[in-house]
């Protein structure tokens, strides 16, 4: 099919553009919208193979979007690039600082009663109660370096470091020398460890959701302790089975049939021992709760 008279082809030929990429680009530009004329702008400023890549990926990222929802007009979510000084009609939620792709995870699984603001406040309060909050580095106890709220940094043998390095450096980009924190010739601000405890807890959120996926309609004190127990690597496969069976009375059993539980005197840690057993008492309640039993921890 000829799309266009000999002499059209002929020019474009001249031009020095391959007729079947041209046809490719104007198929492209139809579909997106974009007069012919910016079709040959294109060509001619950016070459063919790179215009035709363009216009591949914006309709590509076109279909995207048509697919995508809209999200609710009452979900604000912070964009860190924003002028503090002004020059941003929208009004942003500045008291949370959170990254859209953990955000919008919850949202989609989310049954729409999740309320993601009051789960980080109720969360925020035990987490400093247990954690503490450090502008400087410090051994947990168990010789892991520790900053802020309990972000893990790394042990004697680089545990950590490596997911670590990668969340400075997404929540705070230069601001900070990874290597100057750990060291301790750097320190965190008040507000920039409120920052990274806030991307940690979302992270967690976001892996919880992955494996339990009916998390989001999990009663507060519930989803906490499984975030909590997210955090600690307690949550192990079969404890996450039982939670995704119903079976709560039994996930909470398994989920204290722990190697750190059971040997926490001997191993040093004796603070796991309150910390695990809130969270093993969240699943039991829950049971509870939804079965109408009354069984307890024996």
């Amino acid at each position: 099919m000829n799309w266009f008279t000999k002499e059209a082809q002929k020019d474009v030929k001249v031009a020095g553009w391959d007729m079947q990429k041209f046809r490719r680009a104007v198929i492209l530009g139809y579909f997106l919208g974009l007069p012919l004329y910016l079709i040959s702008g294109m060509f001619q400023d950016k070459g063919e193979d790179a215009a035709l890549q363009e216009l591949e990926q914006r309709a590509q990222q076109k279909q995207i979007d048509d697919r995508q929802p809209t999200a609710p007009s009452e979900v604000n979510v912070v964009d860190d690039n924003i002028n503090p000084d002004g020059g941003q009609d929208t009004e942003v939620d500045t008291d949370l600082v959170v990254d859209d792709p953990p955000v919008r995870k919850v949202q989609e699984e989310s049954s729409g009663e999740f309320d993601f603001k009051e789960f980080l406040d109720l969360y925020l309060e035990r987490a400093k109660k247990r954690e503490g909050e450090r502008n400087e580095v410090y051994d947990d106890g168990v010789g892991v370096m520790t900053i802020g709220i309990g972000h893990a940094m790394r042990d004697s043998e680089g545990n950590h470091e490596r997911r670590s390095r990668r969340v400075i450096n997404e929540v705070f980009g230069n601001k900070y020398n990874w290597d100057a924190l750990v060291n301790g010739t750097q320190q965190l601000s008040d507000e920039d460890i409120l920052r990274l405890w806030e991307h940690d807890t979302l992270e967690k959120t976001e892996e919880v959701i992955d494996r339990v996926p009916d998390f989001t309609d999990f009663k507060p004190y519930l989803q906490e302790a499984l975030v909590d127990g997210q955090f600690r690597g307690d949550l192990g496969p079969a404890t996450v089975g039982l939670l995704n069976e119903d079976k709560f009375y039994d996930a909470a059993i398994e989920y204290l049939n722990h190697n750190q539980y059971i040997n926490a005197e001997e191993l040093g840690i004796r603070g796991i021992i309150p910390r695990m057993e809130h969270n093993a008492d969240a699943m039991m309640q829950y049971h509870n709760e939804t079965t109408g039993e009354h069984r307890r921890r024996d």
